[in-house]
């Protein structure tokens, strides 16, 4: 055997770090979303229940419940160019409304929180990279 098959494993190293990447980034932008449906204000549920995320292999886009009277449905954020990227997002008509607030009513952030949550969650996954690598 060539001495330098047994150690060059850099190409099983970066199909291996893609995964990961992948699953990070996936599993994050899912949290947000969760992190959001669990902490939103509710009165009819429409709008917590609209937050949902989409990846390169799914989306869970409209799995919330019917909308309100006067209220509707976004359309969905378009489908990520790769699987290293997905988004979570909030799909009722008047969440941006409740997260930054008007002139009527204060703020409730939820949406900005849940992100900044899941990124200190995710950088933690990140410094962790080097023990998710087999052998």
């Amino acid at each position: 055997m060539n001495d330098a098959t047994e150690f060059d494993h850099f190409i099983d190293i970066g199909i291996q770090m893609h995964d990961i990447f992948k699953n990070i980034v996936n599993d994050t932008a899912k949290h947000i979303a969760e992190e959001y449906q669990g902490t939103a204000p509710r009165q009819s549920g429409f709008m917590a229940d609209s937050a949902y995320h989409t990846t390169s292999e799914e989306s869970t886009y409209g799995q919330g419940g019917s909308p309100p009277k006067g209220a509707s449905l976004l359309p969905e954020v378009d489908k990520p160019e790769n699987d290293l990227e997905a988004y979570a997002s909030v799909a009722a008509s008047y969440g941006a409304y409740v997260e930054f607030g008007t002139r009527h009513q204060g703020a409730q952030p939820r949406f900005y929180p849940a992100i900044d949550k899941m990124w200190g969650e995710m950088q933690l996954e990140l410094e962790n990279i080097e023990s998710q690598l087999g052998g």
